[in-house]
């Protein structure tokens, strides 16, 4: 085919994106789902504690501190979490991330600082 082929960060060609039509409020909500809603006991959610008890080192030791509220972005629900947890060493530390939360589960998680 005679499309043009554009170089991604990942190395992989892909063809250029064909023009869509807009997307409506029901294929958005299809794609990204609901919005999260934040606990009202400690403003958490809790689509990001369940990701993060799931890949700590000791999930008991999980303890959210704060969280931004939810954006919509065009992957999902954007939102900035402080948490604490022991490393592989024991050792409490304090991390900072950005999730993005989709269909109820998180996909993504960037450091913030």
């Amino acid at each position: 085919d005679n499309a043009t082929r554009l170089q991604l960060n990942d190395g992989k060609d892909a063809k250029p994106a064909a023009r869509r039509q807009p997307e409506t409020a029901e294929q958005k909500r299809a794609r990204i789902g609901d919005k999260p809603i934040a606990s009202p006991w400690d403003g958490t959610y809790s689509q990001v504690e369940t990701y993060l008890r799931s890949i700590a080192n000791d999930p008991d030791s999980i303890d959210i501190q704060e969280c931004s509220p939810v954006v919509e972005v065009d992957a999902g629900w954007a939102v900035r979490c402080v948490f604490r947890g022991k490393n592989a060493f024991g050792a409490l530390i304090r991390k900072e991330q950005v999730f993005v939360i989709r269909l109820g589960k998180v996909v993504s998680a960037i450091d913030w600082k």
